[in-house]
């Protein structure tokens, strides 16, 4: 499939063709028309997903691993024993820090946006009986290292870490100093190669993230019965949703909707998100990918076989 048989299409012209039910070949067409049309590859997976039912679901792999770039590699090398320790020591934190935030999004908790729950406090000038030691300040004394020692290490970390001073609220104190360590990318990208740790995948165009797909699962599990609204994230509902775009840029997935909940009297009382047929369709045609994406998050009776994960989505 290419460009000008699209066009031919277009035209009602008859096109050659052959494998339009192998998913596979299914790909391939999707992203020709997502080319084509200058549409994002998800938009046109879910089209064609809702308005042919009966049809395969168009397979798209997953991206290949890239091994490290060269300048990942010499801005890793190009650092001291000691300098490594130091970076080491921030990525873990920086990880750590990372996997809190997930399990604290999971339980519906509202955080502030990632360029402020990254910055991993160094020190803060406050009394220790008002405040706990940061973490990184512990990791850096592990390795014989005091604030000001590990400041100075840090500064000459360039371009993989910087420094953010700011100030958090103690209570009655008022706004206390802080020096923060901000790990960039390019240091995230060394540290993962110096310490032999694969890059986590981004997942393909047409699939959910971590966060979503978690969502996506929650409203999947309740059956017909759904969610309350209330219990919904705005940004999961606003970009999973039916009719909804976030930001006025791209439409919600459509995976989930709305129902009115009424008492006996008929008024409505709360809205309820379950899963919509495009939704289900998704989950059962790629749970497969996500498996392999996300293989923490745990996938309820759905995985068992496509039997069971259709009675329980039905």
């Amino acid at each position: 499939m290419t460009a000008l048989k699209i066009r031919g299409l277009e035209r009602d012209r008859r096109v050659e063709g052959w494998a339009w039910r192998n998913p596979v070949a299914l790909g391939r067409f999707v992203q020709e028309l997502a080319s084509v049309y200058q549409a994002e590859i998800r938009t046109v997976v879910d089209a064609w997903m809702r308005s042919r039912p009966h049809d395969a679901a168009p397979d798209l792999p997953l991206p290949r691993s890239r091994p490290p770039s060269e300048r990942t590699y010499d801005a890793w090398g190009a650092l001291n024993e000691q300098q490594r320790a130091c970076l080491e020591q921030v990525y873990r934190e920086d990880q750590m820090t990372e996997v809190e935030v997930w399990l604290q999004r999971r339980h519906q908790m509202v955080l502030p946006p990632a360029d402020q729950w990254r910055r991993l406090p160094l020190q803060v000038k406050a009394p220790t009986d008002l405040i706990e030691k940061p973490r990184l300040q512990q990791r850096m004394r592990e390795l014989g290292l005091d604030t000001a020692k590990a400041l100075i290490l840090i500064r000459q970390l360039t371009g993989l870490v910087e420094i953010v001073h700011d100030s958090i609220e103690t209570g009655d104190s008022g706004p206390c100093g802080r020096v923060c360590v901000v790990l960039t990318r390019q240091g995230r990208a060394a540290a993962r190669s110096g310490l032999g740790e694969p890059r986590q995948k981004a997942p393909p165009a047409h699939l959910l993230s971590r966060w979503h797909w978690s969502q996506l699962l929650r409203v999947a599990d309740a059956g017909s019965e759904g969610i309350a609204d209330s219990r919904m994230t705005t940004k999961a509902r606003f970009f999973l949703g039916v009719g909804y775009r976030p930001g006025g840029k791209h439409p919600g997935r459509g995976f989930i909707d709305t129902q009115p909940l009424r008492d006996t009297s008929g008024a409505v009382v709360d809205y309820m998100w379950t899963i919509t047929e495009l939704g289900k369709r998704h989950v059962l045609a790629y749970a497969h990918l996500y498996q392999v994406l996300y293989p923490d998050v745990e996938l309820p009776s759905m995985t068992e076989n496509h039997t069971s994960r259709t009675n329980r989505l039905e």
